[in-house]
């Protein structure tokens, strides 16, 4: 009977040592996916800024910008003080406390003109 208690207990405790350890292992795998996704959607970013930086210049008019985007069907935007966001991408964040971020270009107006541009990364869902 003891030789069999002890079969058990060692069942259960390679059982557990191996549930412990997939679960590990498919926690650091999602965490690599989730930062090559992390990743894509930056380069989608830049690509997008980089279109807008080869079309618009420092000192274009609010009113040009604002054409431009229409112009290449870029209606997700929002409108965050002096600057303009447009939404490029949803995906998981970049730290663990958040579960997603989105990735914008980031437009910043003075005086109605085009300041400068910058690619910025806000989780929305943060402990």
């Amino acid at each position: 009977m003891k030789r069999r208690k002890r079969a058990v207990i060692s069942a259960v405790c390679v059982a557990i040592v191996l549930m412990v350890g997939y679960g590990w292992l498919s926690a650091r795998y999602q965490r690599a996916r989730d930062l090559q996704i992390v990743e894509q959607n930056t380069i989608k970013a830049n690509s997008v800024k980089a279109d807008i930086d080869r079309d618009l210049t420092v000192g274009t008019s609010k009113a040009a910008v604002d054409d431009w985007l229409r112009s290449h069907g870029m209606q997700d935007v929002m409108i965050a003080g002096s600057s303009y966001m447009v939404h490029v991408a949803h995906g998981p964040s970049v730290v663990w406390f958040c579960g997603s971020s989105d990735v914008w270009v980031e437009l910043t107006f003075a005086e109605e003109h085009l300041v400068k541009t910058g690619v910025s990364v806000r989780g929305g869902d943060c402990l």
